[in-house]
């Protein structure tokens, strides 16, 4: 979904999603969880793997 937003240029819609499912993962941990929301971050969030520009301002 944050992907999906942040390709919508929706870039606070995308952080939003990002933190919800960061706070879904510390509710009900599980690997997967962990797994996706860190790969989200990295992708949309950062520059690591070519990421980042799409949620920065």
């Amino acid at each position: 979904m944050a992907a999906a937003l942040a390709a919508a240029n929706d870039p606070a819609g995308a952080h939003t999603n990002l933190d919800r499912a960061e706070t879904l993962n510390i509710a009900h941990p599980t690997y997967d969880g962990a797994a996706w929301t860190a790969l989200g971050r990295i992708y949309l969030d950062s520059p690591v793997h070519g990421g980042g520009p799409a949620l920065r301002p």
